[in-house]
């Protein structure tokens, strides 16, 4: 699954909630910051879970305001074993 979160979403924290969300849920894969402002995240896991997450996504911590979650359903194509913050 890939996602791209809207809104404000840098700089109130939202990677690190992703992440820590992420772990909670026994996925894998990464989160970063893109040019635009928008935070890009690439998740493997169980499909319940991915769904989950992806609420938790549109939700963010208390500091942001997410405007729009797009996802992608994707095949999983990486061997990724935790979940990092890209940078």
């Amino acid at each position: 699954m890939r996602a791209a979160a809207s809104g404000l979403v840098q700089g109130v924290g939202y990677r690190y909630f992703i992440q820590r969300t992420a772990v909670s849920m026994h996925l894998t894969g990464f989160v970063k910051n893109q040019a635009d402002r928008s935070v890009l995240v690439e998740a493997q896991g169980q499909e319940k879970m991915l769904e989950r997450f992806i609420l938790a996504m549109k939700q963010g911590p208390e500091l942001s305001v997410v405007e729009k979650v797009k996802v992608e359903w994707l095949d999983p194509e990486s061997d990724w074993v935790d979940f990092q913050i890209s940078f």
